[in-house]
């Protein structure tokens, strides 16, 4: 064998050997640094204090804050560090079945109308969160104001639809 055919040899191999790495890079799931719930609450609190908020944690362990006179709250999910959610709870009591059908009715257009907020009933209260999933869980500082600008923006929609 020449030289030559063993380099093109060691080629194919080598080029074998890459076109399975991308494969299994494309298919297995990536090791991600989870976080421990300890280490998301001690994240988010730090954010928020540096942000000027007063942060704390609740008994279910989530991060409490308020914003523009509005307690909401950083939904720690222990065993899932990539989802990250913000939630404003309790903000339209529903007193009966009619104005259930018109809650309801609200929040589906509000729902069709705002980016990345849910409205949605849990009870006889209306909530609205912000979710997303970020690869890297301190990657929640570059969206975390975007989210909560989308939940005002749901809420005074919502609000603005029930008093029509």
């Amino acid at each position: 064998m020449d030289k030559r055919g063993g380099a093109m040899n060691l080629f194919i191999s080598s080029s074998r050997v890459l076109a399975a790495l991308i494969f299994m890079q494309a298919v297995l799931p990536l090791e991600v640094d989870a976080k421990s719930g300890e280490e998301l609450r001690a994240m988010y609190t730090r954010f928020l204090k540096k942000e000027g908020y007063q942060p704390e944690v609740d008994g279910d362990g989530d991060v409490v804050f308020k914003h523009e006179g509005k307690t909401y709250f950083i939904d720690v999910h222990d065993k899932d560090s990539e989802f990250f959610m913000i939630a404003l709870p309790n903000i339209w009591p529903i007193e009966s079945s009619v104005e259930r059908r018109k809650v309801l009715a609200a929040a589906d257009e509000t729902n069709q109308e705002t980016k990345m907020a849910k409205i949605y009933t849990k009870g006889d209260n209306v909530w609205v969160t912000a979710e997303s999933f970020v690869a890297i869980p301190e990657d929640f500082e570059d969206v975390f104001k975007r989210m909560l600008s989308s939940i005002v923006t749901a809420v005074d929609l919502f609000a603005d639809k029930m008093r029509e």
